[in-house]
């Protein structure tokens, strides 16, 4: 017969290595899939092309190792599409993605929020919160007070006294106004009180920062900033005390407040009789310029 036996093996072996393929399917990462299906598939080429040439004096061995090619081919056929099923994103997988994006974006979250703590509250507003703000007076005024109250009071934490500060310095500049009627001397006074006694060194920068550019305007600031100025032991909260003691007397000037002379006599004096070095070079910094004593000592009545 001249259909060998060695076409046979030949076919048997390649009916063989597909099944074993589509054994080892759900064991096997994809690149590893379409290489056995590839290999399997020149492998029935290969068969089929040595069926072409044997003599069809034995037409049913043929007519069974045709039906073993075209049921290998259809293994094939069902191996690529198993394959192309399981590149698929189901549910379940899209469900874990999501998990893990939403974990690894609280993370990111709280350690923002761990390098700049008052901003912590920016993450829990909603959508659409400053339109509200803007189109809902009530619900601004009712947010504002809120906000005040919990800033001024004694027995909530440093952290979220400053972070209600934030919001309620955020939400005037939303607003486009200078000021609020909830952003008083009492807020202000807060504010300065970490900056002077908090154990947290961040939250005592963050502090003063907050509030030594404030439109508030009181006598009383102008002693706060003055003694900060002179007992703190962190240059750069004495700087921005010294600035805040600058902001006061402008509020004054601009607004031709009857105290603008004592803040100026106040300002000359801390330049004229520093407490030591580090007051005198600050201070020689901040008002040094002539032109800027020539306006403090004209507002002073000298």
């Amino acid at each position: 017969m001249l259909f060998s036996k060695g076409n046979i093996s030949l076919c048997l072996a390649g009916a063989a290595l597909v099944i074993s393929c589509y054994g080892a399917f759900f064991q096997t990462k994809q690149p590893q899939i379409n290489q056995l299906a590839t290999d399997s598939e020149q492998q029935y080429n290969l068969a089929s092309s040595d069926f072409d040439a044997v003599e069809h004096d034995d037409e049913q061995t043929l007519a069974r190792l045709n039906q073993s090619i075209i049921s290998l081919k259809k293994q094939v056929a069902e191996l690529r599409q198993g394959s192309a099923s399981h590149q698929t994103i189901t549910p379940v997988l899209k469900e874990s993605v999501l998990a893990i994006l939403a974990e690894k974006e609280q993370q990111a979250l709280e350690k923002a929020e761990q390098n700049n703590p008052i901003y912590g509250f920016y993450n829990s507003l909603p959508d659409d919160y400053e339109l509200r703000l803007k189109s809902e007076p009530d619900y601004a005024d009712s947010l504002n007070k809120q906000l005040r109250e919990q800033i001024i009071d004694p027995y909530q934490s440093d952290k979220d006294r400053l972070k209600a500060m934030a919001q309620l310095q955020m939400n005037m500049f939303m607003l486009g106004k200078q000021t609020l009627p909830e952003y008083d001397y009492d807020i202000a006074n807060s504010m300065l009180n970490i900056a002077a006694n908090s154990q947290d060194n961040k939250l005592r920068v963050q502090a003063i920062e907050l509030v030594s550019q404030s439109p508030i305007l009181d006598s009383r600031l102008t002693q706060q900033y003055t003694q900060i100025l002179e007992r703190d032991d962190n240059e750069y909260i004495r700087r921005l005390a010294a600035q805040g003691i600058l902001s006061q007397y402008f509020i004054a000037r601009n607004e031709q407040a009857d105290n603008s002379q004592q803040l100026a006599q106040q300002i000359l004096t801390i330049y004229r009789h520093p407490i030591n070095e580090s007051v005198k070079s600050i201070i020689d910094e901040m008002i040094g310029d002539p032109n800027m004593l020539d306006e403090l000592k004209k507002s002073a009545g000298e």
